[in-house]
């Protein structure tokens, strides 16, 4: 294993840090390093791998589609596997969102959102959340918030605001008819599974029609499933004017999506990409979304979830380290009072893996297939742990 960790140190630029670690299979929710040790997998490659690793519908799915036709050119060339897919995404959108851009990762379709309100709008002013995380390109790091990850790479992209997540006023303050978009998560992911109030997202739909302002809902983490319902934003029955959406949506192949109302549109010719729409990537979600469906796996995420965050709550509640436990459906939030990296070591010795969310955070985003047993299982270790 140390053979595998070296090499990737020493071809890699530095950038990542490994876990001692080398994995070589999966099943399931659970995963095994090249020495056959077996993890229970509750970061899913964060937040990636939606129906299971070594899903079989996914590996006929892109196996039988790579005996045919890998690529064909999106703009180029039509292919009924990726209109076949594009239908079958469509379909489990909210409202009239029916025009998609396809993309290689969650990512590029911030950054297609972003382009097509400032090309549809003509203006150039966005609303962006503090602790809100959208990417690490250019444009999706300036609508994030972490000053870290951003102050190397100044001067970003101009005319981006910052402010409070949850707060209804602090949008209404700071929104006027000059702005082209408001960028949110439904939950906020990266910083800290932070849930808004109930309402909160209605409300923002509202001011935003208000002001005649786009909303871009980031759906990358929460979309096809995470909450128990296809998008975040079903949880209040909202509609934005455009979904970015990943992640889970390949199963674990690269793909993403940029998913517009109907009357939003790019000018033909003025964005592109030469590998969104592989057919590879639209096999393998087409194969997500009919294999979720025919599992029922957002009620088992629904059921399960609920479950399994009551559970937590209960069980830490006279845990002095323990400041809150939050979240929804498959996403799952333990914050502490301390730093949560000594604990994520602590329950990686459990033959557990898990992931941060802040320096404070652990955060919990299993395979949407966990079962209740095993996903319990898991919690009353890390539960063991804490204590």
């Amino acid at each position: 294993m140390n053979n595998w960790l070296a090499l990737e140190e020493k071809h890699g630029t530095g950038v990542y840090g490994n876990w001692p670690l080398a994995l070589e299979k999966g099943k399931g929710s659970f995963v095994w390093d090249t020495e056959g040790k077996k993890y229970l997998d509750l970061g899913s490659g964060l937040g990636v791998i939606g129906i299971g690793h070594g899903n079989s519908s996914i590996a006929d799915a892109i196996s039988n589609q790579s005996h045919k036709l890998t690529h064909a050119v999106n703009g180029y060339y039509a292919s009924p596997v990726r209109a076949n897919f594009l239908k079958k995404l469509t379909s489990i959108t909210p409202g009239d969102l029916e025009k998609v851009f396809l993309t290689n990762s969650g990512t590029e379709a911030v950054e297609a959102a972003l382009k097509i309100a400032r090309s549809h709008t003509g203006k150039s002013k966005i609303i962006s959340m503090i602790r809100g995380y959208h990417g690490r390109s250019m444009g999706s790091l300036s609508v994030s918030w972490k000053k870290e990850n951003k102050a190397m790479y100044e001067p970003l992209v101009p005319d981006i605001i910052h402010i409070p997540y949850g707060k209804i006023e602090k949008l209404e303050e700071a929104i006027s008819s000059d702005y082209a978009a408001v960028i949110l998560e439904p939950i906020q992911g990266e910083g800290g599974v932070i849930v808004p109030p109930d309402g909160y997202l209605r409300a923002v739909r509202e001011v935003c029609n208000k002001n005649n302002v786009l909303m871009i809902m980031d759906e990358i983490q929460t979309g096809i499933g995470r909450t128990g319902f296809w998008f975040g934003c079903d949880y209040e029955d909202v509609t934005p004017d455009i979904i970015c959406s990943s992640k889970m949506l390949g199963g674990g192949v690269p793909i993403g999506a940029m998913i517009a109302h109907k009357n939003i549109s790019f000018q033909r010719g003025k964005h592109g990409s030469t590998f969104g729409g592989n057919l590879i990537g639209c096999q393998a979600a087409s194969a997500v979304i009919d294999f979720m469906v025919a599992n029922d796996i957002l009620n088992h995420v629904k059921n399960v979830g609920n479950k399994a965050i009551d559970y937590l709550k209960t069980e830490t509640q006279n845990i002095p380290k323990v400041k809150a436990v939050r979240g929804r459906g498959f996403m799952i939030g333990i914050e502490l009072f301390e730093p949560a990296v000594p604990y994520l070591k602590a329950i990686f010795k459990e033959n557990i893996l898990t992931l941060s969310a802040g320096k404070k955070i652990i955060r919990l985003l299993p395979p949407l297939v966990t079962s209740e047993n095993d996903l319990m299982d898991g919690l009353n270790k890390i539960i063991k742990v804490l204590k």
